[in-house]
């Protein structure tokens, strides 16, 4: 087994270990805030997630809470949301010289019909898949509806 395969086993178990704790502790409470809803959101996508060689898109996976007048609202996002250059791919010519493009790896995934051919593993179109298993969670777990999530 190579060192890559090892590294994206270990970190789908432990999101798993963590969904488990979120889990149990919403059951506990009997209601989820929106907290404890991002915290699940993010861990799920942590676990759907392609974790590729370097494990770089599972780490750019983060949640935070917005406190508003209204209510709070959840944020899952990807921080930093470009890939980083590597110094061999996503350059082009624009007629002097080469230069190296941005390129926003989750947006391709989830809006390319291409994308999915190009992954083994894992839900290219993880946060999609993340906001429809939290729509269909939330109804169960709070008590007074949810608010905003945003993914």
């Amino acid at each position: 087994m190579t060192q890559s395969m090892f590294d994206s086993e270990v970190f789908t178990k432990m999101a798993i270990a963590r969904l488990a704790k979120a889990m149990k502790k919403i059951e506990e409470a009997g209601e989820a805030t929106v907290q404890d809803m991002v915290t699940v959101g993010k861990e799920q996508a942590r676990i759907l997630v392609p974790k590729g060689r370097t494990g770089w898109l599972y780490r750019t996976i983060q949640g935070k809470v917005i406190k508003k007048g209204s209510g709070s609202e959840g944020i899952i996002f990807l921080k930093p949301a470009y890939l980083p250059n590597d110094g061999n791919h996503r350059r082009k010519y624009n007629g002097q010289n080469w230069k190296y493009v941005k390129f926003n790896l989750a947006r391709w995934m989830h809006e390319s019909p291409r994308a999915r051919a190009h992954f083994k593993k894992g839900d290219p179109q993880f946060l999609y898949t993340t906001k429809r298993i939290l729509n269909a969670k939330k109804g169960s777990m709070t008590r007074n509806g949810f608010g905003n999530l945003k993914l």
